[in-house]
């Protein structure tokens, strides 16, 4: 499925990892191969047509799969792999009684599992009753909260999930953490552009004058006739902005 689509490529990351630590760096490719399956995970995963991915080692000698420091033994491993088939399986399987335990995971105790629990609560949550539903936003408002005070990458690749996962869980509660992210003007402008559709999926009017806000922002920004990806981010912001507000001007007055 392609919700857990980043699960199969994480997997076979670690597969490699595990190999690695079962039979050295000195041994050839058939070598590890072997160690991988007795490991007990295939060295090539596919969730769909979408993801294939091939694990590949280097030649004698080769130390390109040595362990990074926060895989430094098959615990740490281990540990993430039993995390991500169990996530996976309770997407699978719809289950919805697993919010309970994964709104209660750390996003930082580790970062290989993060993508694949931002989705699975989005997914899950749309499927789950009022009350969960609404919990379950809480916990993606607070995690969003957080992502957006951190710098870095990571950080940012985060708050682009957590901003999907609120508009798909349906919720009134992921408008407010929405609305804090988009007026807070520390975002890049593609990802306030994200936060706007989101709101607007989201159907409330309540986000209407954020998304205004935004758009006026966005008007007020000189024109990058310099750099034509800056031109389209900046355009494209403005018609989502735009968009946005209609849509929801034609939506039903919350009760």
């Amino acid at each position: 499925m392609k919700l857990l689509a980043l699960a199969g490529a994480t997997s076979a990351v670690l597969a490699a990892v595990v190999a690695w630590q079962l039979v050295g760096p000195a041994h050839d490719t058939k070598s590890i191969d072997q160690a991988t399956s007795r490991a007990g995970v295939p060295t090539t995963v596919r969730e769909d047509d979408s993801v294939a991915i091939k694990t590949e080692t280097g030649t004698s000698g080769d130390q390109s799969l040595e362990p990074r420091a926060g895989f430094a033994g098959n615990a740490n491993a281990n540990a993430t792999r039993t995390a991500l088939a169990r996530i996976e399986a309770a997407v699978d399987a719809n289950d919805t009684a697993a919010l309970a335990w994964l709104t209660k995971r750390n996003l930082d105790s580790d970062p290989e599992t993060t993508s694949v629990t931002i989705r699975a609560v989005g997914h899950l949550a749309a499927s789950a009753c009022r009350e969960d539903k609404d919990a379950a936003a809480r916990t993606l408002g607070r995690w969003l909260s957080e992502e957006t005070g951190k710098e870095g990458t990571f950080a940012r690749g985060n708050v682009s999930l957590l901003t999907d996962a609120l508009a798909d869980c349906g919720s009134k509660e992921a408008v407010a953490p929405l609305v804090s992210a988009l007026d807070a003007k520390t975002l890049p402008l593609h990802t306030e552009t994200r936060i706007a559709e989101a709101l607007a999926a989201l159907g409330d009017p309540r986000g209407a004058n954020a998304i205004e806000r935004f758009g006026a922002r966005v008007d007020g920004l000189p024109a990058s006739n310099d750099d034509t990806f800056a031109a389209e981010l900046h355009h494209e912001a403005q018609m989502a902005a735009r968009q946005a507000v209609a849509r929801l001007q034609k939506s039903p007055e919350t009760p």
